[in-house]
C-alpha cells in the first residue's frame, strides 16, 4: 500500500463478492438471446438517434464542463468529509 497501512478482509467481504458474482450470473441468464436486438429496442434508437442535430450543439459543451467541474468538486466533498487519500 502506498501509506504503509494493511488491509484486513472479513467475512463480509467474501459475501460481498458471492452475492456480486450471483447477481452478475443471473443477469447473464436473464439476457436471453443475445445475437438480435429487439424490434422494441431497435425503433427506441432509431428515434432517438433520428432527432434534430441543433440541441447537440449546445448539450455538448454543457456535458464536458460537467465533467471538467466534477473531479474538483469530488475532491471538496472527499476534503470536508476528512478523506485526504480519497481526493489526491
Amino acid at each position: 500500500m502506498a501509506f504503509g497501512g494493511s488491509v484486513r478482509r472479513r467475512r463480509a467481504d467474501a459475501i460481498a463478492v458471492g452475492c456480486s458474482l450471483v447477481v452478475a450470473s443471473v443477469s447473464v441468464l436473464l439476457l436471453g438471446r443475445t445475437d438480435r436486438v429487439p424490434e422494441f429496442e431497435r425503433d427506441v434508437f432509431r428515434a432517438i438517434n433520428g432527432l434534430a442535430s441543433g440541441p447537440n450543439v449546445v448539450i455538448t459543451p454543457l456535458m464536458f464542463l460537467g465533467t471538467l467541474a466534477a473531479v474538483p468538486v469530488f475532491m471538496v466533498v472527499c476534503g470536508s468529509f476528512r478523506k485526504f487519500r480519497m481526493a489526491s
